[in-house]
């Protein structure tokens, strides 16, 4: 689940080479899969929530008066491993979205997803090289 929630936050990023998102430049890259995980449904509260805290001019990961709040907004009695979940899927989420170089988190697992992005690089680096020129 952590790979998933990282994948959607970098997807999310905007790139420095155009300022497009992610999502835009690799179109073939998506989130792995978490159906069929018995603890999918809390991704779809951590999204639900907002995956991130604003906190002054920074972004932290979900505080859990937050969790609570929304809990108990929602009328869900969320169990306690249930909150840590959430805010560890926050934190994640974190890591990656407020790191505007951060690789993608699925080129450690996909060979052809690392191919597809490296390709994508590849070209912007071919790009820049030849406007220096």
């Amino acid at each position: 689940m952590v790979l998933h929630v990282q994948t959607n936050a970098w997807l999310n990023l905007r790139s420095d080479k155009d300022s497009s998102i992610n999502k835009k430049l690799y179109p073939d890259v998506n989130p792995p899969d978490i159906n069929g995980n018995e603890y999918s449904y809390l991704v779809t509260f951590l999204y639900e929530m907002g995956a991130q805290w604003k906190a002054g001019f920074d972004v932290v990961a979900l505080p859990f008066t937050e969790i609570l709040a929304w809990s108990n907004l929602m009328q869900m009695q969320i169990e306690p491993l249930e909150a840590e979940v959430i805010r560890a899927l926050s934190s994640a989420h974190v890591a990656i979205a407020t790191d505007a170089e951060a690789d993608c988190p699925l080129t450690f697992v996909d060979d052809e997803i690392r191919e597809a992005v490296s390709s994508v690089n590849e070209s912007g680096w071919k790009s820049l090289a030849r406007s220096n020129g």
